[in-house]
Order: C-alpha cells, then structure tokens, then sequence
C-alpha cells in the first residue's frame, strides 16, 4: 500500500481526539445500488428474523461471504457533443471483458481504507476496528447485468453505464472475524462498510484533481495508473490538521463527493460481509495456503491477473524533472538533475510462510541501534535499505536502482485459509512486519520505486529489456528462525557495510530456512518505447476523452515557440475530413532536444479537435527552469479519439 498512508497513520494517533470533520457518503449520491434485501435487524423488515446459529465448536475455521453491487460506466462528458453518439457507439459495442476490468478498477478504490480501517473508524465513528480485507482478487465473482449497458443520466452526467455484483470469501480462523468486525462474530451476523465510487474509475485525477485523493506523503507521485491507491471517498476540501486529505495542497477547493458530483458522478453502495455456516467444499475451493511450515518466506511478486497487472508487471516508463536538490538526487535515486527519464514499476512480496517476518518496534530498538534502520534527514524517517535490488538489463548494459524501504507493512491479504488473520500489528511505520499470508507492496510512483533509463539509448528504436528485483539480497531479513541469547534479544554480526553518515550497520543473525532464497528473484520481459511514456501506449480500459494518459502520437504534430511563464493561446484545426483527434499541450527539453510526452498533471492544456470547429487552448508557456532549460516551446501531442482512426493532418499555432 501507499506509504502516504502509513505517514497518516502515525499522524493521526496523536490527534485523534480532535477529530470534528469525520465524513460519510453524502445521502443524494448519484445512484444508490446498495443492497435492496432485509438483513436481520433491518429497520425495514416487518417480520423479526430467527436468532443466527452459532458457529460450530468443531468448525477449523471461518468463512465470511462478500457482497457489493454496483454501477461502472464510462463519462461522455469530455467530448463534443457532435460525436458523443458515435462515442456511446463505441462504448456500447465493447466485449464484456472490458466491462469486467473497469469493475475491478472500481472496486480496487476500496483498498486504501479497508487496510487501514481501524483509523479510519476512529476519524468516522470514534472506534478502532481492525482491517477487514477483500478476498484475493484472483478469486472475485464479477456478474455483470443482464442485457446491453445503457446510457443514462448519473448527477447529471452523460454516462454509458453497466451495473454488475461482485462475489468473494474469506476464509480464516474465527478468533480474527470477530477482531475485525464484532458483527460477524456469529453465523447469519452481516456487517455493511459504505463506500462511494466514482461511476468512471478511469480519468478520476483528469477530472477531480487531488479532491478525493490521501496524498499525505509528500513523495508520493500520484498519476493517473495510481490514483485509485490513494482515494477516499471521505476527503474533505480543506486540510485540518492531519486529519483530512491533501497535506501537500494543504488546501483543496471541494471535497471528493462534491467533486465526484460535479465532474463524474457517484455511485453509493455497500461492501456486505456475512458470516457463513461452515461448508468444507467452499472452503476447499477458496483455500490459499502457506507454502513453506514453520517460518516466514518471502516470494516476489512478478505478475498479476490479466486485467489486473501487478508486482513487476504493473510497470510504467515516465519522464520526471529533477530539482537540484531533490531527496531522490541526494539519495541518488536518478542519476542527475533535470529531465529524468524513469522506469517505475511495484515491487511486492508475499509471505508465504505460515509465520510473521516480525520486526516490530522501530524507535529506539536494537535494529535502529545496530544501524540496520538509519534516519534520514531529508525524508524525515527511518529508512530500511536492505528491502531489495532492482535491475535492468538490456544487451549488456545494467541500470540499477537504489531503493530504500521505510516502512516494511501488511498491505494485501494474499493466502486465504484458517491460518491467515483477516487483521494483524503492521499497519503503521512504528510497528513492522510482514505478517504470515500478507504481502507488502510499494506501488509504483512513490520516490524511488523505479530506474533512472535516461541513458538506455532508444534512438534506434523501442528497445526490449529485463526487468530484476533481488528481495533480500543481503539477508538483513530473517527467513527462519532469528537468533537470540539467553534474555531473548537479538544477537547481532559485524559487516564491512556504513550507513548514511559512515556509521557501522551489523546484520541481526537468523537461521535460515534451507531453500529461503529459491523465490526471492523475479524477472520481467519490459519493452522501452523508443521516445514516448506510457503516455504514447495503448489504451487498455476503453479510455476516451484529453483526460486520458494513454494512445497518443510518439510524435508532436506541432512545436510552438512563446515567452517562457506568459500566457499563450493555440488554436489546432482538423482538416476538412479528419477523424476527431484529443490534443494535449507539453513541455519540450532543450536537453533532450525534442518535445516530452506529459501526463495530464503535467499538461499545460488540452481538449478535443473535430472536424468544422477549431480548437482553442489557453495555456502558460513552459517556463524556464534551469540554464539547460530555458523553456519557450509547447509541443503539441495527439491521438485518435476512437481506436483505429487514422490520424490526419492537424494544424496549431499560436492565436
């Protein structure tokens, strides 16, 4: 998980008293799809249901049913009204694999707060309530509605919309039901977790900047493949203390459900947890167990589901300017300052194990003592530098990366069995672990978490590289059994290595698990366009509109030249029977001597030409920021709305 949420975390313990700003979903959401059946106890039920069955004292576990239903669909409201009949169109002809892909990314916006619920319980209602999970996603039901989807209206939006219900189990063992949700302490108890969903997962960061985004780490980079990491429908739009969003902006001029009504439209629902008679045949075809008895193991995590990429699979090359002095240059992350061409990718380990990688308190304990954690003065924490090795290879040539581990965590529940905890300790930074059937995962876009590619030279064209992370490398993690003396501390080795400030770091001893290190290496095939980002790939989701950062030209159709940081308008026109084209605004590099494919964060302007009706863009000229970067140039970059359009003759210049 995001360690912009582990910074929250630490925060709020210390302020959660005054907390007067605790929100819920708004009751005039778009569409309420919540549950439409009685649970026992409803209000709205006449007839007084029978008391639940308590579960049996010879059951070995517990299982606990998941239900949400919901409605995704893709916003129109971004295109012209002169092809938006054509855009439904398109939408509406789409393969039910698609549909199925936008439900996952719709549901996936509920991780944030259920692994970090306790503390947002606390914020909402004042209680501590432990981490109730989702299922693996490998194992999600997904139903999608009967029949085509339907364009609707949705808070006012014009919407292409599907509904669909969404199936999983959890199963554990009956002590960690109860510790995470009381409710569910009994057969037949149901628990209902609220949430509010954007209709449209994709384009959330297009269209609602950071409103419905936690982004409390100041180095965290959040883009469009990542925002869903961060979202919580609960944002409010100012930034009280530490206990609402935006600690970067400090100031945000709408909360999330009001900016989900004004530019996306919402969908209310409920995650419905039931705790389950025990059925040995639905345990058995949901069990996920530990592989290796009797200690922790790490494996790394190489891919994902095919609509779901993640560990080294979810991968992404961008280009980021680097500031003199940045942290990331400081801790030598890139390679030097200015235009950065970065390969950011996750990096996530399982324990599977049937054991915890326990390391507990950090603050004053013996790891922090023998150097093995060291405080960093620029990041303002402790820093973890032995998580692992990170490598790519390409014809001879290696790239490397530094990454520094800060907060080692339980962020996804990936074993499903009696054995595994639906809640654990490892939620914050002063308490580490990897509990057993738990993973930890940095996502891609926080500091660090990449390589610096600007020297893989691609001028010859897209070039096929190996993507490696070494977890581990030098066993300052104890796959085993850790060594202690006679009081049960720690017992500690020299090693030839020196922290930050020349300070001796020892190694805390452990025997290791014949075999620990078989699945700690993964490597990935990664193609490296020749000049775009992720920017210039494929659109994988169905996404339309100039909000979207993906199936734009490699190549700029124009370059601009204006007054560095003065306003500037650009007037693009299609040729008499151009197919309508989305045209983003960039900055160029007179380093890199070319035009940067931007992001939409990064954008200076954009829109969509149609044929008939030029397009007219205000924007800021780039403004210079370094003697290597004078600024004074706006590339222009485009792509065919509709897939498989050809791109015609576009004309900009300055208005």
């Amino acid at each position: 998980m995001t360690r912009g949420a582990a910074v929250w975390v630490a925060l709020t313990l210390a302020a959660c008293g005054d907390d007067d700003g605790a929100s819920s979903p708004d009751d005039d959401a778009g569409i309420d799809v919540g549950p439409s059946d009685s649970s026992p106890g409803d209000a709205t039920s006449d007839a007084v249901p029978p008391p639940p069955p308590d579960a049996g004292p010879d059951d070995p576990g517990a299982l606990v049913g998941l239900t949400l239903q919901s409605v995704v669909g893709v916003v129109l409201d971004d295109l012209p009204e002169s092809i938006r009949g054509r855009a439904a169109e398109v939408v509406l002809a789409e393969p039910r694999d698609v549909w199925i892909a936008r439900a996952r990314a719709q549901i996936s916006s509920t991780r944030l707060r259920l692994t970090y619920r306790r503390y947002f319980a606390l914020l909402d209602s004042g209680e501590f309530k432990a981490q109730l999970p989702l299922p693996p996603a490998e194992q999600w039901e997904i139903e999608l509605d009967e029949g085509a989807p339907v364009r609707e209206t949705i808070d006012g939006h014009d919407v292409v919309g599907l509904g669909y219900t969404m199936r999983g189990w959890l199963l554990t063992d009956a002590e960690s039901v109860e510790t995470s949700e009381p409710a569910l302490s009994t057969v037949g108890g149901t628990w209902d977790e609220p949430f509010v969903f954007p209709v449209e997962p994709d384009l959330l960061l297009a269209r609602t900047g950071l409103a419905c985004m936690r982004e409390t780490d100041l180095y965290s980079n959040i883009d469009s493949e990542n925002a869903l990491q961060y979202y919580d429908h609960s944002c409010l739009e100012t930034a009280d203390g530490v206990l609402n969003c935006h600690m970067q902006t400090r100031m945000w001029p709408e909360s999330c459900n009001e900016a989900l009504e004004a530019n996306v439209g919402r969908v209310e629902t409920v995650l419905r947890f039931e705790r389950l008679p025990w059925d040995e045949s639905l345990a058995s075809r949901i069990r996920i167990s530990a592989t290796t008895e009797g200690a922790p193991d790490l494996q790394v995590l190489t891919e994902g589901l095919p609509d779901q990429p993640a560990g080294l699979q979810n991968h992404r090359v961008v280009y980021r300017y680097v500031e003199p002095g940045d942290c990331t240059l400081l801790e030598q992350c890139v390679g030097g300052p200015g235009w950065r061409r970065l390969l950011l990718f996750d990096a996530s380990l399982k324990n599977v194990g049937d054991a915890d990688l326990h390391l507990g308190e950090v603050e004053g304990s013996a790891l922090a003592t023998h150097n093995v954690y060291e405080y960093s003065a620029c990041h303002m924490h402790h820093h973890f530098r032995f998580y692992g090795d990170f490598e790519v290879a390409a014809d001879g040539e290696s790239f490397t990366g530094d990454k520094r581990a800060f907060c080692l965590l339980s962020t996804t529940r990936y074993a499903n069995d009696e054995r595994t905890a639906l809640s654990h300790r490892y939620d914050g930074c002063g308490y580490q672990g990897i509990a057993a059937g738990w993973g930890d995962d940095y996502y891609a876009g926080l500091d660090c978490q990449w390589i610096d590619i600007t020297d893989l030279d691609t001028t010859a064209g897209a070039r096929e590289v190996e993507l490696r992370f070494d977890a581990n490398p030098d066993d300052f993690l104890c796959e085993g059994a850790p060594r202690t003396d006679a009081s049960g501390e720690l017992v500690f080795e020299p090693t030839d290595m020196v922290g930050e400030s020349g300070q001796p770091i020892d190694r805390p001893m452990c025997d290791f698990t014949p075999g620990y290190d078989d699945d700690n290496e993964g490597t990935l095939a990664v193609s490296v366009p020749r000049l775009g980002s992720f920017v210039t790939g494929p659109c994988r989701r169905g996404q339309l509109g100039p909000g979207r950062d993906c199936g734009f030209d490699e190549t700029p159709a124009a370059e601009i030249a204006c007054t560095p940081g003065e306003p500037v308008s650009v007037r693009c026109s299609l040729g008499s029977s151009g197919a309508p084209q989305v045209v983003r605004l960039c900055e160029g590099s007179a380093v890199w001597g070319r035009g940067l494919p931007c992001e939409i964060r990064q954008s200076a302007g954009e829109g969509v030409a149609v044929d008939g009706a030029p397009l007219d863009l205000e924007a800021t000229c780039p403004d210079r920021r370094s003697a290597d970067e004078p600024g004074g140039t706006i590339h222009v970059y485009r792509g065919p709305v509709f897939p498989g359009d050809p791109l015609s003759p576009l004309s900009c210049t300055e208005a």
